[in-house]
């Protein structure tokens, strides 16, 4: 193949050269997770109640790089349970790790090499609450250092250190892991998350709500199957499932779209928050409810690809438009992965100098 003209414009080739520092200055471990919900939730070390807590991650994959900080993310969950802000006091520590994470060592120090440092010293982190209708969370608590740590890379194993002496949460709070379990790497489920609020039926006081739940795949046979529940619509009324694969724009227009005089009417503002791609006509139950299974074939190639799921139903006197909405449903495929993953945790509900070694779940890390 031959190139038309050897000379790059200097504005491309600094955007080429700024998009080649971001990817290389940051790396999600395990990899398989970079755009794609964990499959463990975790409350240790920064979601227990428990103060102090002892806390250390092992992790093999993890390239050449200088590291400038770590971050973690929230748990999304199927009920769409919503975290609420708090902060955690903390040390961090980060070296070159002296094993790998399939030969930890129960003795925290034992784990770290010769150059371990430490990168933040009594340092309060705010963590912003949960958006429960994002899946993957960002990475948004974030731990940032206070002298970059330069990281060789592959064959050797980088290692990180927390130590949480205060904290303001009295409810326990869900990060997001990774499963090192074979029977969950070979078929992960379908994971599900659900945000916002749908709008008032004429006559109901509850707001049209889909549940939604961690569904079975086949990933050995290509299929799956999404089985969801709506509630809170008109008795033996008319309604649509429907499914898009966008959430910020339809049609050129942005999402959400409100229905046309709902804001000020007894439904209340009803979002229209998907593009329309695919609906089903169905009749709720005379308890207004409605159910949906929807088969689909599916590949690795999609892994990490979203779908989105509301109802529309039909209620001439819930406002001018005579049309209500339910609340948004997020699915996320997760394809299969390989196991072991590098990757172990060694934790401790107290300062102690050991601590209990788990090989099976640990935090996804995202190292920038």
């Amino acid at each position: 193949m031959r190139l038309r003209d050897p000379m790059l414009h200097p504005r491309a080739l600094s955007l080429l050269l700024v998009g080649a520092v971001a990817v290389a200055q940051s790396f999600v471990s395990p990899a398989h997770f970079t755009s794609a919900e964990g499959t463990a939730s975790i409350t240790a070390p920064f979601g227990s109640t428990a103060v102090p807590v002892r806390y250390l991650q092992i992790h093999g994959d993890v390239p050449a790089m200088t590291v400038s900080g770590m971050a973690f993310r929230w748990e999304c969950d199927p009920t769409g349970v919503t975290y609420p802000p708090f902060s955690v006091t903390l040390d961090a520590w980060i070296s070159t790790a002296a094993v790998t994470a399939a030969n930890p060592s129960s003795t925290f120090d034992a784990n770290h090499g010769p150059d371990k440092v430490q990168v933040a010293t009594h340092r309060t982190i705010a963590i912003p609450g949960s958006d429960p209708s994002l899946m993957p969370s960002p990475f948004v608590l974030d731990i940032p250092f206070d002298v970059p740590f330069p990281f060789a890379g592959s064959p050797a194993s980088l290692c990180w250190e927390v130590q949480i002496t205060a904290r303001t949460n009295t409810l326990a709070a869900a990060f997001d892991g990774a499963l090192n379990v074979v029977s969950v790497a070979i078929n992960p489920p379908l994971f599900a998350t659900r945000g916002f609020a749908g709008c008032l039926t004429t006559g109901h006081v509850t707001p049209i709500t889909i549940t939604t739940a961690l569904a079975p795949m086949n990933w050995p046979g290509g299929t799956g199957t999404a089985a969801d529940i709506a509630a809170e619509m008109l008795a033996n009324g008319p309604i649509f499932w429907v499914l898009g694969f966008d959430r910020v724009s339809w049609n050129g227009s942005p999402l959400p779209q409100t229905v046309p005089g709902s804001a000020g009417a007894p439904s209340g503002a009803c979002q229209l928050r998907l593009d329309i791609a695919w609906t089903t006509f169905a009749v709720a139950t005379a308890n207004g409810v409605t159910a949906l299974r929807l088969a689909f074939g599916v590949q690795p190639a999609l892994h990490g690809a979203e779908f989105y799921e509301q109802v529309i139903a039909l209620d001439p006197a819930a406002n001018a438009f005579g049309v209500t909405t339910s609340n948004l449903v997020v699915h996320q495929l997760v394809a299969p992965y390989p196991t072991p993953l590098p990757v172990c945790r060694v934790s401790a509900l107290s300062l102690a100098a050991t601590g209990a070694v788990d090989t099976s779940t640990f935090l996804v890390t995202q190292f920038h």
